[in-house]
């Protein structure tokens, strides 16, 4: 006990403080707008395998607020816009109807696409659709990036993670695929 007071308790009021000095001058300083829930907050911990999990809270947030219309008027809006990225969350299949078309409209623009599939399957209700929309999404891609957990989470064949990850690029029109171990 007088180990987490003494040394660990002043990290963790200085992070909380770091937090909501951060967050004051988003606000304040760069007019950024709090929209949504300001309880958004993504927690990490390490599972029993000492790989990262996360804990998500989505409801209200800003790629939740937004239109494929939107998204594609906000870039053609930036002539000198040459690349795009998405991944994550923002490709779940509840969101298919507003990032598919953006993404679609943006390699049609000439614009690069970069894809992170940077798959969380904890975060969602249905991993399969999940799955098949990441997948829709890596076609758009003209560079991916993939974890070998990534690789694991979408079922790429393959016998090493040097296989799954080409036999993965084979599958897209992606020029490029970078991978993290």
């Amino acid at each position: 006990l007088e180990f987490l007071i003494g040394k660990q308790l002043p990290y963790i009021a200085l992070g909380l403080f770091n937090f909501l000095l951060m967050t004051a001058l988003a606000v304040t300083v760069f007019d950024v707008p709090l929209k949504g829930s300001f309880a958004t907050l993504a927690l990490a911990a390490l599972d029993a395998e000492g790989k990262a999990s996360y804990s998500f809270y989505r409801d209200g947030v800003a790629d939740r607020q937004v239109t494929a219309a939107a998204l594609t008027a906000a870039c053609a809006a930036l002539p000198d816009l040459q690349v795009v990225a998405t991944g994550c969350l923002a490709l779940v299949a509840q969101d298919a109807a507003i990032y598919q078309p953006w993404l679609a409209a943006q390699r049609a623009a000439g614009r690069m696409v970069v894809v992170d599939a940077n798959l969380r399957l904890s975060a969602v209700d249905d991993a399969e659709a999940y799955r098949a929309n990441v997948m829709a999404a890596l076609q758009h891609a003209h560079l991916i990036k993939v974890s070998d957990d990534d690789l694991e989470a979408l079922a790429v064949p393959g016998a090493t993670v040097l296989e799954r990850a080409h036999y993965l690029q084979q599958q897209t029109q992606a020029q490029w695929l970078a991978l993290t171990l």
